[in-house]
C-alpha cells in the first residue's frame, strides 16, 4: 500500500459545503484506507495499492465517485505521496519575502503552455512536473492573473494551494 493525496477542487466554496466527516466517508465508501483530511479544503490522504500512472487512475475514480456522492462534479487530482513531497520541497523561488504569496498549481498534466510568457512584473512560475509553483510578489489580489483566470490560462483543470497548506499537507504524508 501507499499513501496518496487527493487534492479536491471546490469543496466548501459557495453551496458545495460538505463536513470532512462526510467527505472521510465517502472516500472510505469508494474502497480507499487510512482516510484523513487536512483543513476543510478538500485535502484527502489515503492508501491504496501502488500505481504505475500517477495516480491518475485514483483521480478518476475519486472525481466520479464523489460526484455521485455529493450531487456535483468534483475536479480531482491525485499525487503519490514522494511526488507532493518533491513538488513542495522544491521551493524554487528560495526564501519568500514578507507580503509575497507563493502557491502551487497542481493540474491534472503537465502543462505545454510557455509559463515564462504568463510572468508579469509581479507574477513568476515555475514548472515542476505537473505542478506549477506560482509566486506572487504581493497578495493574489496584486497580481494580473487571476484563479478563476489560471485553468484557461495552463490550458486544463487545476486547484491551487498556498505553500504553507501545501508544506503541512506534505508533513502529515512524511
Amino acid at each position: 500500500m501507499a499513501r496518496f493525496v487527493a487534492l479536491l477542487g471546490g469543496i466548501n466554496l459557495g453551496n458545495r459545503r460538505i463536513t470532512m466527516d462526510r467527505l472521510r466517508s465517502a472516500v472510505s465508501d469508494l474502497g480507499y484506507d487510512e482516510v484523513s483530511t487536512f483543513i476543510a479544503s478538500g485535502n484527502v490522504l489515503f492508501s491504496a495499492p501502488t500505481v504505475r500512472d500517477g495516480g491518475d487512475g485514483y483521480a478518476r475514480h475519486l472525481a466520479d465517485g464523489l460526484g455521485a456522492a455529493l450531487g456535483w462534479p468534483v475536479p480531482t487530482f491525485v499525487r503519490p505521496a514522494g511526488e507532493l513531497l518533491a513538488s513542495v520541497d522544491l521551493r524554487p523561488f528560495g526564501p519568500i519575502a514578507d507580503g509575497a504569496t507563493h502557491y502551487v498549481v497542481f493540474c491534472a498534466a503537465m502543462p505545454s503552455v510557455d509559463l515564462p510568457a504568463l510572468a508579469t512584473d509581479v507574477d513568476r512560475f515555475v514548472l515542476r512536473g505537473r505542478d506549477v509553483h506560482w509566486l506572487i510578489d504581493g497578495r493574489t489580489m496584486d497580481s494580473k492573473v487571476t484563479l478563476p483566470k489560471l485553468p484557461k490560462l495552463l490550458g486544463q483543470p487545476c486547484t491551487t494551494r498556498n505553500i504553507t497548506s501545501a508544506a503541512r499537507l506534505a508533513d502529515l504524508l512524511r
